[in-house]
């Protein structure tokens, strides 16, 4: 969000990425959980569905967008707001159609994960326009680039020990 200017136009579009990603990511879970009613009572199953409608489309996605368009930051930016969506999405319609059970799924859960807060922040900077300069802005950015190949580190090391 840093690379990008605000304007009405990325206003607009980013709440569009947002709503689409609600669209679709919920979309896909109802269909695929209306075609596979019969066998909800097991969890494999709900698991699975879940699994085909909601996958993880920031952590290679990102990376991926900024690798392959270098010189249109927007494209991350729309990204961004689609995984806020898969992220709002996992706490609460995922939540409860894992478990079945409404207790997991609260505003506090929602709000307050760690995906959505650095969200939040970033959209509060992008519509006051501050941006970060100087060693805060180097440091963001090494963390940014470690993001993905520390992720790629932890799940290897994690499918080794199984």
């Amino acid at each position: 969000m840093q690379q990008i200017e605000y304007s009405p136009y990325m206003l607009k579009y980013l709440s569009i990425s947002l709503v689409l990603g609600f669209v679709l990511m919920g979309g896909t879970m109802a269909v695929l959980y209306l075609l596979t009613a019969k066998k909800q009572k097991e969890i494999p199953w709900r698991i699975c569905i879940t699994a085909a409608a909601m996958g993880n489309c920031g952590f290679m996605g990102i990376p991926l967008l900024e690798a392959l368009l270098p010189d249109y930051p927007q494209a991350v930016a729309f990204a961004s707001m689609f995984f806020m969506a898969y992220n709002i999405l996992m706490w609460t319609m995922v939540s409860f159609m894992i478990t079945r059970d409404k207790r997991f799924i609260s505003v506090k859960k929602i709000f307050l994960n760690p995906s959505v807060i650095a969200m939040g922040v970033s959209l509060v900077m992008f519509f006051a326009k501050i941006r970060l300069t100087g060693q805060v802005a180097d440091v963001v950015t090494l963390l940014s680039k470690m993001c993905t190949p520390l992720c790629m580190l932890i799940l290897g090391v994690r499918l080794a020990t199984v």
